[in-house]
């Protein structure tokens, strides 16, 4: 029996030397979730009291608001998005009829001499002028089409994109409220008791 019992305080005097290891392995933890970057002191950590007052939990709708307004992943979408779409209207321009001015000037120097004509250049004889209009019809269009069938395609997946990173946010956001009023919940009931 004795060698029973001390075995027995052997494996009871290691589960304490494990036990305090992962109290103190988990208050590391916690320092970092804290920011707390001195790791050489051997302070306990106390658990403060609960506030008397508990702040309000924000309206659902004025927490999403503010998150879509916040969220970079969703600002980033956006901007895709908007480049996206003007990428499809470059494209769309590209299949469409333009009409285009044209001008130019020119100066001519006329003569067997090239002193002579260089000079004559800048006196104002030999101007040449001219005007016009260019129209120009796209003829086929198959690149231009299928540009522009592209750049739809890429606004429709830059868009569900968007509608998927706002629903995951959605979602995410929902189980914090959660979390935030079931926490108020049993701090209430903690108190009572």
């Amino acid at each position: 029996d004795v060698l029973q019992a001390q075995a027995s305080l052997a494996a009871r005097s290691e589960d304490v030397i494990l036990a305090q290891q992962l109290v103190e392995n988990n208050a590391d933890r916690l320092r970092t979730i804290l920011g707390e970057l001195n790791y050489l002191t051997e302070e306990a950590l106390e658990v403060a009291p609960l506030p008397e007052i508990d702040p309000p939990v924000p309206d659902f709708r004025d927490a999403v608001r503010s998150a879509l307004a916040q969220d970079m992943q969703t600002q980033i979408q956006y901007e895709i998005i908007e480049r996206r779409r003007i990428d499809r209207m470059v494209a769309r321009n590209q299949t469409l009829p333009s009409l285009d001015f044209t001008a130019g000037v020119g100066l001519l120097g006329r003569d067997g001499d090239p002193g002579i004509a260089y000079e004559r250049t800048f006196r104002g004889n030999g101007y040449a002028w001219n005007t016009g209009l260019e129209l120009s019809f796209p003829w086929g269009m198959r690149a231009a089409r299928a540009e522009l069938n592209t750049t739809r395609q890429e606004v429709l997946r830059a868009e569900t994109q968007l509608a998927q990173i706002q629903q995951e946010l959605l979602l995410r956001l929902r189980e914090a409220w959660r979390a935030v009023v079931a926490g108020k919940e049993r701090a209430a009931t903690t108190r009572a008791s």
